[in-house]
Protein backbone atom coordinates (compact mmCIF):
# COMPACT_ATOMS: atom_id res chain seq x y z
CA UNK A 1 0.00 0.00 0.00
CA UNK A 2 1.17 3.37 -0.94
CA UNK A 3 0.90 6.13 1.88
CA UNK A 4 1.99 9.33 0.98
CA UNK A 5 1.61 11.39 4.81
CA UNK A 6 2.24 8.69 7.25
CA UNK A 7 1.28 8.97 11.09
CA UNK A 8 4.46 9.04 12.80
CA UNK A 9 3.16 8.99 16.57
CA UNK A 10 2.71 5.98 18.46
CA UNK A 11 -0.86 6.52 17.83
CA UNK A 12 -1.29 7.35 14.18
CA UNK A 13 1.32 4.69 13.70
CA UNK A 14 -0.46 2.48 15.65
CA UNK A 15 -3.81 2.85 13.51
CA UNK A 16 -1.70 2.30 10.34
CA UNK A 17 -0.62 -1.31 11.19
CA UNK A 18 -3.84 -2.33 12.70
CA UNK A 19 -5.12 -1.26 9.25
CA UNK A 20 -2.46 -3.01 7.71
CA UNK A 21 -3.22 -6.37 9.93
CA UNK A 22 -7.20 -6.24 9.21
CA UNK A 23 -6.14 -6.25 5.50
CA UNK A 24 -3.31 -8.20 5.36
CA UNK A 25 -1.23 -5.81 4.18
CA UNK A 26 2.82 -6.53 4.52
CA UNK A 27 4.49 -3.94 2.43
CA UNK A 28 4.27 -0.07 2.45
CA UNK A 29 5.71 2.53 0.12
CA UNK A 30 5.59 5.60 2.31
CA UNK A 31 6.79 9.27 1.13
CA UNK A 32 9.92 10.54 2.65
CA UNK A 33 10.63 13.72 1.01
CA UNK A 34 13.37 14.61 3.11
CA UNK A 35 15.16 12.26 5.76
CA UNK A 36 17.43 13.94 8.20
CA UNK A 37 18.99 13.01 11.17
CA UNK A 38 16.55 15.18 13.54
CA UNK A 39 13.57 12.77 12.05
CA UNK A 40 16.31 9.88 12.89
CA UNK A 41 14.05 8.90 15.82
CA UNK A 42 10.86 8.74 14.97
CA UNK A 43 11.39 6.52 11.98
CA UNK A 44 13.13 4.44 13.75
CA UNK A 45 10.59 3.88 16.51
CA UNK A 46 7.77 3.47 13.54
CA UNK A 47 10.42 1.24 11.41
CA UNK A 48 10.70 -0.81 14.59
CA UNK A 49 6.81 -1.67 15.16
CA UNK A 50 6.17 -2.05 11.81
CA UNK A 51 8.86 -4.79 11.47
CA UNK A 52 7.41 -6.50 14.41
CA UNK A 53 4.22 -6.76 13.22
CA UNK A 54 5.76 -8.24 9.84
CA UNK A 55 5.25 -5.12 7.71
CA UNK A 56 7.98 -3.95 5.54
CA UNK A 57 8.22 -0.05 4.80
CA UNK A 58 10.05 1.31 1.57
CA UNK A 59 11.08 4.88 1.30
CA UNK A 60 9.14 6.73 -1.61
CA UNK A 61 9.83 10.07 -3.08
CA UNK A 62 10.07 12.06 -6.30
CA UNK A 63 8.56 14.61 -8.25
CA UNK A 64 7.64 15.24 -11.93
CA UNK A 65 9.69 18.23 -12.22
CA UNK A 66 13.19 15.93 -11.23
CA UNK A 67 12.98 14.74 -14.82
CA UNK A 68 12.30 17.61 -16.70
CA UNK A 69 15.32 19.52 -15.73
CA UNK A 70 14.84 21.23 -12.41
CA UNK A 71 11.50 22.59 -13.45
CA UNK A 72 12.46 24.72 -16.34
CA UNK A 73 11.41 22.28 -18.88
CA UNK A 74 8.13 22.25 -17.99
CA UNK A 75 7.92 26.06 -17.97
CA UNK A 76 9.59 26.21 -21.93
CA UNK A 77 8.11 23.02 -23.14
CA UNK A 78 11.39 21.92 -24.51
CA UNK A 79 12.61 19.12 -22.61
CA UNK A 80 17.02 18.85 -22.40
CA UNK A 81 19.39 16.99 -22.19
CA UNK A 82 23.14 17.28 -20.11
CA UNK A 83 24.03 19.31 -17.00
CA UNK A 84 20.65 21.07 -16.26
CA UNK A 85 19.04 17.46 -16.45
CA UNK A 86 21.68 15.92 -14.13
CA UNK A 87 20.22 18.59 -11.62
CA UNK A 88 17.04 16.54 -11.32
CA UNK A 89 18.90 13.30 -11.42
CA UNK A 90 21.06 14.64 -8.48
CA UNK A 91 17.44 15.12 -6.27
CA UNK A 92 16.76 11.29 -7.07
CA UNK A 93 20.57 10.55 -5.74
CA UNK A 94 19.92 12.83 -2.54
CA UNK A 95 16.95 10.73 -1.71
CA UNK A 96 18.67 7.33 -1.87
CA UNK A 97 21.97 8.68 0.12
CA UNK A 98 19.62 9.95 3.24
CA UNK A 99 17.90 6.88 2.74
CA UNK A 100 21.01 4.82 3.18
CA UNK A 101 23.00 7.39 5.77
CA UNK A 102 19.92 6.48 7.81
CA UNK A 103 19.93 2.88 7.39
CA UNK A 104 23.91 2.82 7.91
CA UNK A 105 22.74 4.28 11.26
CA UNK A 106 19.64 2.30 12.44
CA UNK A 107 19.85 -1.25 13.69
CA UNK A 108 18.87 -4.37 11.98
CA UNK A 109 14.99 -3.42 13.03
CA UNK A 110 14.81 -0.12 12.79
CA UNK A 111 15.63 0.30 8.61
CA UNK A 112 13.84 0.67 5.36
CA UNK A 113 13.70 -2.40 3.50
CA UNK A 114 13.97 -0.18 -0.15
CA UNK A 115 13.96 2.83 -1.96
CA UNK A 116 10.95 3.51 -4.69
CA UNK A 117 12.01 6.13 -6.90
CA UNK A 118 8.83 8.06 -8.12
CA UNK A 119 9.08 10.55 -10.78
CA UNK A 120 5.87 10.55 -12.96
CA UNK A 121 6.63 12.21 -16.00
CA UNK A 122 3.98 11.43 -18.25
CA UNK A 123 1.72 13.28 -15.67
CA UNK A 124 3.53 16.22 -16.61
CA UNK A 125 2.36 19.33 -19.35
CA UNK A 126 5.27 18.93 -21.41
CA UNK A 127 5.04 15.06 -22.10
CA UNK A 128 1.28 15.49 -22.91
CA UNK A 129 1.39 18.48 -25.17
CA UNK A 130 4.89 16.56 -26.96
CA UNK A 131 2.28 14.53 -28.74
CA UNK A 132 4.55 12.28 -30.76
CA UNK A 133 7.35 14.40 -31.21
CA UNK A 134 11.05 13.78 -30.62
CA UNK A 135 10.41 15.80 -27.20
CA UNK A 136 8.46 13.40 -25.90
CA UNK A 137 11.25 10.83 -26.60
CA UNK A 138 13.41 12.84 -25.23
CA UNK A 139 11.47 12.95 -21.63
CA UNK A 140 10.92 9.46 -21.51
CA UNK A 141 14.73 8.43 -22.56
CA UNK A 142 15.87 11.04 -19.56
CA UNK A 143 13.40 9.46 -17.10
CA UNK A 144 15.19 5.89 -18.37
CA UNK A 145 18.86 7.65 -18.02
CA UNK A 146 17.55 8.85 -14.57
CA UNK A 147 16.59 5.47 -13.01
CA UNK A 148 19.55 3.66 -14.16
CA UNK A 149 21.50 6.67 -12.58
CA UNK A 150 19.80 5.59 -9.29
CA UNK A 151 19.72 2.20 -9.76
CA UNK A 152 24.00 1.96 -10.10
CA UNK A 153 24.50 4.37 -7.55
CA UNK A 154 22.55 1.95 -4.96
CA UNK A 155 24.64 -0.85 -6.54
CA UNK A 156 27.84 1.17 -5.90
CA UNK A 157 27.15 1.60 -2.47
CA UNK A 158 26.69 -1.98 -1.87
CA UNK A 159 23.48 -1.85 0.57
CA UNK A 160 20.78 -4.88 0.44
CA UNK A 161 18.14 -2.40 -0.30
CA UNK A 162 15.68 -2.99 -3.03
CA UNK A 163 15.30 -0.32 -5.58
CA UNK A 164 11.66 0.29 -7.31
CA UNK A 165 9.64 2.46 -9.00
CA UNK A 166 6.05 2.87 -10.25
CA UNK A 167 4.65 3.45 -14.05
CA UNK A 168 1.40 3.59 -15.69
CA UNK A 169 0.38 -0.03 -17.70
CA UNK A 170 0.16 0.44 -21.66
CA UNK A 171 2.89 2.71 -21.43
CA UNK A 172 4.20 1.46 -24.53
CA UNK A 173 6.10 4.06 -26.07
CA UNK A 174 9.32 2.64 -27.64
CA UNK A 175 12.75 4.17 -25.97
CA UNK A 176 16.23 3.08 -27.32
CA UNK A 177 18.24 1.88 -24.32
CA UNK A 178 21.73 0.52 -23.23
CA UNK A 179 24.74 0.69 -21.26
CA UNK A 180 27.76 -0.99 -22.15
CA UNK A 181 29.15 -3.88 -19.89
CA UNK A 182 25.25 -3.91 -18.29
CA UNK A 183 22.63 -4.36 -21.16
CA UNK A 184 22.84 -4.54 -24.45
CA UNK A 185 21.17 -1.46 -25.98
CA UNK A 186 17.76 -2.19 -27.48
CA UNK A 187 14.65 -0.67 -28.37
CA UNK A 188 11.99 -1.73 -26.50
CA UNK A 189 8.11 -0.36 -24.87
CA UNK A 190 9.20 1.64 -22.13
CA UNK A 191 7.62 -0.50 -19.57
CA UNK A 192 10.11 -3.28 -20.46
CA UNK A 193 13.26 -0.82 -20.15
CA UNK A 194 12.12 0.01 -16.51
CA UNK A 195 11.25 -3.39 -15.57
CA UNK A 196 14.75 -4.46 -16.67
CA UNK A 197 16.39 -1.81 -14.08
CA UNK A 198 14.58 -2.15 -11.26
CA UNK A 199 14.39 -4.79 -8.40
CA UNK A 200 10.73 -4.43 -8.66
CA UNK A 201 8.08 -2.08 -10.63
CA UNK A 202 4.47 -1.08 -9.73
CA UNK A 203 2.25 -1.56 -12.62
CA UNK A 204 -0.44 0.84 -12.33
CA UNK A 205 -3.62 -0.73 -14.30
CA UNK A 206 -5.81 2.31 -14.02
CA UNK A 207 -9.24 -0.40 -14.10
CA UNK A 208 -11.52 -1.82 -11.91
CA UNK A 209 -12.48 -5.29 -13.34
CA UNK A 210 -10.85 -8.05 -13.08
CA UNK A 211 -10.38 -8.35 -17.22
CA UNK A 212 -9.42 -4.66 -17.07
CA UNK A 213 -6.48 -5.39 -14.76
CA UNK A 214 -5.46 -7.99 -16.20
CA UNK A 215 -5.79 -6.51 -20.03
CA UNK A 216 -3.34 -4.14 -18.75
CA UNK A 217 -0.81 -5.45 -16.90
CA UNK A 218 -0.23 -9.44 -17.84
CA UNK A 219 2.36 -8.66 -21.12
CA UNK A 220 4.20 -6.62 -18.06
CA UNK A 221 4.06 -8.74 -15.36
CA UNK A 222 5.36 -11.91 -17.88
CA UNK A 223 8.13 -9.99 -19.23
CA UNK A 224 9.24 -8.65 -15.28
CA UNK A 225 9.11 -12.59 -14.92
CA UNK A 226 11.55 -13.16 -18.28
CA UNK A 227 14.13 -11.01 -17.05
CA UNK A 228 14.12 -11.72 -12.32
CA UNK A 229 12.16 -8.65 -11.80
CA UNK A 230 9.29 -8.15 -10.01
CA UNK A 231 5.76 -6.32 -10.59
CA UNK A 232 3.27 -5.55 -8.44
CA UNK A 233 0.04 -4.75 -9.86
CA UNK A 234 -1.45 -1.57 -9.09
CA UNK A 235 -4.84 -0.18 -8.67
CA UNK A 236 -6.49 2.69 -7.31
CA UNK A 237 -8.88 3.76 -4.53
CA UNK A 238 -8.58 7.94 -5.09
CA UNK A 239 -11.85 9.45 -7.38
CA UNK A 240 -11.10 10.96 -10.46
CA UNK A 241 -13.48 13.20 -11.93
CA UNK A 242 -16.96 12.50 -12.01
CA UNK A 243 -18.39 9.26 -10.12
CA UNK A 244 -18.56 5.91 -11.84
CA UNK A 245 -14.63 6.09 -13.23
CA UNK A 246 -13.53 2.65 -14.30
CA UNK A 247 -9.67 3.71 -13.40
CA UNK A 248 -10.45 3.41 -10.20
CA UNK A 249 -12.20 1.63 -7.29
CA UNK A 250 -13.06 4.79 -5.66
CA UNK A 251 -17.33 4.00 -6.02
CA UNK A 252 -17.14 0.25 -5.98
CA UNK A 253 -16.45 -0.24 -2.54
CA UNK A 254 -14.29 -2.26 -0.52
CA UNK A 255 -15.84 -5.89 -0.72
CA UNK A 256 -15.97 -5.68 -4.54
CA UNK A 257 -12.16 -4.30 -4.78
CA UNK A 258 -11.47 -7.49 -2.95
CA UNK A 259 -13.37 -9.56 -5.04
CA UNK A 260 -11.63 -8.50 -8.14
CA UNK A 261 -7.72 -8.44 -6.67
CA UNK A 262 -8.43 -12.46 -5.26
CA UNK A 263 -9.44 -12.48 -9.14
CA UNK A 264 -6.32 -10.90 -10.53
CA UNK A 265 -4.09 -12.74 -7.50
CA UNK A 266 -5.31 -16.14 -8.88
CA UNK A 267 -4.95 -15.71 -12.36
CA UNK A 268 -1.60 -14.27 -11.99
CA UNK A 269 -0.18 -16.85 -9.36
CA UNK A 270 1.51 -18.79 -11.62
CA UNK A 271 3.71 -16.03 -13.03
CA UNK A 272 7.04 -15.75 -11.34
CA UNK A 273 7.10 -12.12 -11.71
CA UNK A 274 3.59 -11.54 -9.82
CA UNK A 275 4.63 -9.71 -6.50
CA UNK A 276 1.23 -9.20 -5.63
CA UNK A 277 -1.35 -6.31 -5.53
CA UNK A 278 -0.07 -2.18 -4.62
CA UNK A 279 -2.96 0.06 -3.70
CA UNK A 280 -2.51 4.00 -3.92
CA UNK A 281 -3.03 5.40 -1.24
CA UNK A 282 -3.76 5.17 2.03
CA UNK A 283 -5.45 8.10 3.14
CA UNK A 284 -8.47 7.18 0.38
CA UNK A 285 -7.92 3.38 0.94
CA UNK A 286 -8.66 3.50 4.52
CA UNK A 287 -11.97 5.38 4.32
CA UNK A 288 -13.43 3.20 1.09
CA UNK A 289 -16.70 2.56 1.94
CA UNK A 290 -17.52 -1.10 2.63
Amino acid sequence: MRGEQVPLSPRGGDALLDLCASRRIELLFVAVPELMPGSYEKWRRFLTRAHQRGVRVHALAGEARWGLVQGTAEASKKPQRGPMLAAGRSLALNHIGQVIAYNRSAGPTERFDGVQHDVPVWDTESYASAGDSPARATILANYVEQLWGCALFLRSLGEQVLFGTRIPARLDDAVTWGKPGQYKEATLPLSQQVIRTAHYVAIMAAADTTDGVLAAVADDVQFAGNVGTRAFVGVSTAPVGTTGSSATFADDGLAAMDQVLAEVTTRLATEPGFAGIAIDSYATYESLRP
